[in-house]
């Protein structure tokens, strides 16, 4: 449904919630247009000016350029009410904040609250919508959407397609749909806010959500198909996070692409070790072989077979397999 309420100004003021690159290119596109007056960022509660990890700190960003800068353990804190009250913002603008938002906060705004997220809903709902968009073999993308009281079910406001090219990763992915949604934003803020942005509802059927947590906790599944393990390792290839797993008698390794399906290996038990060529091992798998090309074990990044000696591998020794039983959907 949409509202009628009027806009607060001829400028519209805009809340900026979240985290991670995307949402600093955001903020900079924000404060460059000339209808839209950014009046508060709130991070996330754990974005810490002060830590070094793999995205800059919006906190650190917004602090710089003055901005008004508020950090709850959540937006939706009863204590927080007034301060949202106060900002009168016309639109809060989600770029990866990590709480689902209330209705009261939802109700807040003059004109709407927005997400951007990383899936071409309704597919690709809730959490790790990339990794899970290769491994199921569909389309990656983004959508810019109305936020309601579920997850990642509101109207659509615009939506953009990233086809994952072969062999790429999810970090190759994330990038270009980090591209893909300042595209959105700069697109269709302003004309969410002159009351002109489309809005079309997602259908209640059909669509796929899937729980937090890694896809199936990050185990390979030896008995699937060749081209299947080679989707979930590339799905699972997001430095400096941990990739996709295997163990041999309780020690674990990592593996991430560079990985490619491989002739033979059919008369093998799923996950036996194949050939080892330095640097690269192939393991058999449900419908041929699959090889490897490096391999994270004790910490340590090396190459394939370096890393299976180190755990005393031969040819002919069987990696553990964990069945995909379920998925994290609902």
């Amino acid at each position: 449904m949409v509202r009628h309420r009027e806009k607060h100004s001829s400028s519209g003021r805009a809340v900026l919630l979240g985290g991670k690159a995307l949402a600093i290119e955001c903020l900079e596109s924000m404060l460059r247009m000339p209808d839209v007056e950014v009046v508060a960022v709130i991070p996330c509660a754990d974005d810490d000016p002060a830590a070094e990890r793999w995205h800059p700190s919006l906190t650190r960003i917004a602090q710089e350029r003055s901005l008004p800068v508020y950090q709850p353990r959540s937006v939706n804190e009863e204590g927080f009410r007034p301060v949202l009250e106060q900002l009168r913002p016309d639109v809060l603008l989600s770029v990866f904040y990590d709480k689902i938002l209330k209705p009261h906060v939802l109700q807040l705004p003059a004109i709407g609250a927005v997400n951007v997220h990383f899936g071409l809903l309704p597919y690709n709902r809730g959490s790790f919508p990339i990794p899970w968009a290769i491994i199921d073999g569909n389309d990656p993308g983004v959508t810019m959407h109305h936020m309601d009281p579920g997850v990642d079910t509101g109207d659509i406001i615009a939506q953009m397609a990233v086809p994952a090219i072969e062999c790429e990763t999810a970090r190759e992915v994330y990038d270009r749909c980090s591209a893909a949604g300042l595209y959105l934003v700069e697109q269709y803020l302003s004309l969410l806010l002159e009351g002109r942005a489309p809005r079309r509802r997602q259908h209640a059927e059909g669509g796929s959500y899937y729980r937090p947590g890694y896809p199936f906790d990050r185990w390979i599944d030896w008995s699937r198909s060749a081209e299947q393990i080679a989707r979930f390792v590339r799905a699972l290839t997001f430095p400096p996070f941990p990739s996709a797993r295997t163990s041999f008698r309780g020690r674990e390794l990592e593996v991430s692409h560079p990985v490619w399906p491989s002739a033979g290996g059919g008369a093998c038990q799923p996950g036996e070790i194949v050939d080892i060529r330095p640097p690269c091992a192939t393991f058999a798998t449900g419908d041929g072989a699959l090889v490897v090309r490096t391999m994270r074990v004790e910490g340590r990044e090396l190459p394939a077979a370096d890393a299976l000696w180190r755990l005393g591998c031969s040819e002919g020794d069987v990696l553990e397999t964990v069945p995909w039983a379920k998925k994290n959907a609902a």
